[in-house]
């Protein structure tokens, strides 16, 4: 579920709760019932009230701007590059996946948007997946409709686009150094649960990322020569060697 969907329902939930309240001071007998002083439902159902309130309008405008970027937005098909959390929404005591997901403009230049899911499932939003988005005045959805069947598809290219080596622009933000947004290590940090390889002296070559099977599930992982991550799939440590080898 979207953040905007899930704000509506909460959010009428405290509209109901802090107008029962306020009707309840109305009710017949409610002064002789009482053991305290009944008019301070008022205020305590007002404060519901408006909070709830506020969260719908809230929700209603997420809805409102996602509707209208999925319309009029340009879609683009790119790939999952990494993860960030989305702290505007926690399940389950975790922050949402918010995939950042890279792509060719129509300059041919790698861009970047970082998309909210409204889920923690690692697995349905895997690194290295294929997903379409749109794009619209620096507004960013997933098109959902097209995600299940398009997410194991070739994207042209897909290797400059899952390559940290390769420098992107995030929209509506600064060029980034190749493969970091605003606020993570440079280069030569961990990058989600695998080490950035440097230079390789060996071939004298620029490591690429590449898509391999994992030996344990046969699922789809992106991994940099030379560095090991853990499946996504079915948590199995894979590693790449420089000569390609998958150990």
């Amino acid at each position: 579920m979207s953040e905007g969907k899930f704000m509506i329902p909460f959010g009428s939930v405290f509209v109901i709760c802090g107008i029962f309240m306020i009707s309840m001071y109305f009710m017949p007998g409610i002064e002789e019932n009482s053991t305290g002083n009944p008019i301070v439902l008022i205020p305590f159902g007002g404060i519901f009230a408006i909070a709830g309130l506020a969260v719908m309008i809230g929700g209603i405008k997420a809805v409102m701007q996602a509707s209208e970027t999925l319309k009029l937005g340009s879609i683009y098909t790119g790939k999952i590059f990494r993860y960030e959390s989305d702290p505007s929404m926690r399940i389950n005591g975790r922050p949402a996946l918010a995939p950042v997901v890279r792509f060719f403009d129509e300059t041919g230049a790698i861009k970047e948007v970082c998309v909210k899911t409204g889920s923690i499932d690692q697995k349905k939003y895997a690194i290295g997946n294929t997903m379409q988005v749109a794009v619209y005045n620096n507004d960013a959805q997933i098109v959902n409709k097209t995600y299940r069947k398009i997410k194991g598809e070739f994207v042209p290219g897909q290797d400059r686009l899952m390559s940290p080596m390769e420098m992107s622009q995030r929209i509506g933000g600064p060029v980034l150094q190749a493969g970091m947004s605003p606020g993570m290590p440079m280069a030569g940090a961990m990058q989600g649960s695998a080490a950035i390889p440097e230079y390789n002296y060996n071939t004298g070559m620029q490591p690429v990322a590449r898509d391999v099977m994992c030996p344990g599930c046969n699922g789809i992982v992106t991994i940099m020569p030379g560095s090991q991550v853990v499946c996504p799939h079915c948590g199995r440590t894979v590693g790449l060697t420089f000569e390609n080898m998958i150990v």
